[in-house]
């Protein structure tokens, strides 16, 4: 299990599937992760709409007074010129967590900002994949949320091609999270994507349980997407740790190569 981090980890599978020109940057979705290197605020509608300071838990007002308007909409829908509104198609989505028993208040903080600033308009399911939690739990979790969520049970274990005896227990990268960090590693970034697909789904969002949304997302996100032809979306972008990106590159040329392919 190779010692590198979460996001680079998955930065690097991303830029080698999905063409430059289906990436999306949501420049205006806020997110705050408390686990990670800070917040990002959300800054308002897209472009050609001037953006808009949004407020934590506030709500979005776009009313310009020039002919241009926004909307923080009801049925997936976003602010153009003229006072029209864009509508985007419902997809085939979820939002997707990975959940940890030990860490359910951060988790329901999570579901309540999805519920606050997108889903009671829109109204995705959510998938939490639950590594070993109690009905007690589950109930709880469904209790605090108004989104219909699906639990689908994840075990982690080594991959058949390694021993136990080559792992190391710690690497350089976040040593102090040991084996069960490189385990939520390997499966954010190849099994979650087969078993959502198993689920019916064809687009998801990431959620983890310590990020935040910190304002309106006022469009559905799913139907811009498919709208505009992306593949790959996301919210920010920060440097990692030195040490959990050594060897990632040429990790990632020898796998194309064995492909057959190239960088």
């Amino acid at each position: 299990m190779a010692p590198f981090g979460d996001a680079p980890l998955q930065t690097m599978i991303a830029a080698l599937s999905v063409p430059e020109e289906q990436w999306h940057i949501f420049i205006d979705v806020g997110m705050d992760s408390r686990g990670g290197r800070g917040a990002k605020p959300a800054m308002g509608l897209p472009p050609p709409v001037p953006r808009s300071p949004l407020a934590k838990g506030g709500v979005l007002d776009m009313s310009l007074g020039d002919g241009v308007s926004g909307t923080n909409g009801t049925n997936g829908t976003n602010g153009t010129h003229g006072g029209h509104l864009q509508q985007y198609s419902r997809q085939n989505a979820a939002i997707y967590v990975l959940a940890d028993g030990n860490r359910l208040n951060r988790l329901i903080e999570m579901l309540q900002s999805v519920d606050r600033h997108f889903n009671q308009r829109f109204n995705y399911p959510i998938v939490v994949f639950d590594e070993g939690l109690a009905p007690v739990q589950k109930a709880r979790l469904s209790a605090a949320t108004h989104s219909a969520l699906t639990f689908v049970p994840v075990h982690f274990k080594l991959p058949a091609f390694l021993e136990e005896k080559d792992v190391p227990v710690e690497t350089g990268c976040l040593p102090e999270r040991g084996l069960g960090y490189r385990h939520m590693c390997r499966f954010q970034a190849s099994e979650v994507n087969r078993r959502l697909h198993e689920l019916g789904y064809e687009w998801h969002w990431r959620m983890d349980d310590d990020s935040l949304l910190t304002g309106e997302v006022p469009y559905d996100i799913f139907g811009k997407m498919a709208a505009e032809g992306k593949l790959y979306g996301y919210v920010s972008t920060v440097r990692d740790d030195d040490a959990c990106i050594v060897g990632l590159w040429d990790t990632a040329e020898e796998y194309v190569r064995r492909l057959g392919k190239s960088l």
